[in-house]
């Protein structure tokens, strides 16, 4: 398992800084994971990475996604839901209803 370090550019904000290997790192695992959709050779929890799942914040996480409607440009993770850990995805939706 990789493991994902995370930095804040402005804890305010909450805009996350992802670098662009950390980005080139997760376009490699969509690949492998449109494989393993084909022809399954593991299961869907080895995708799951405890780096993203236990260092971003759901909240922050929520607003990325929302953030990316106006710019497009912006990072979720969500859009890469195949990496977060079942916990971590019910933890999105509980807040998700307490920001609604």
């Amino acid at each position: 398992m990789i493991s994902i370090n995370l930095l804040s550019n402005n804890e305010l904000e909450y805009e996350m800084f992802i670098p662009e290997s950390i980005k080139d790192f997760i376009h490699l695992t969509d690949l492998m994971y449109d494989i393993n959709n084909k022809k399954p050779m593991v299961t869907y929890e080895d995708f799951y990475n405890d780096g993203i799942s236990k260092n971003v914040h759901p909240v922050h996480e929520i607003r990325n996604y929302r953030r990316k409607k106006k710019h497009p440009q912006s990072y979720s993770f969500s859009d890469h839901a195949y990496l977060l850990s079942c916990y971590f995805k019910s933890e999105l939706l509980w807040y998700e209803c307490k920001i609604e």
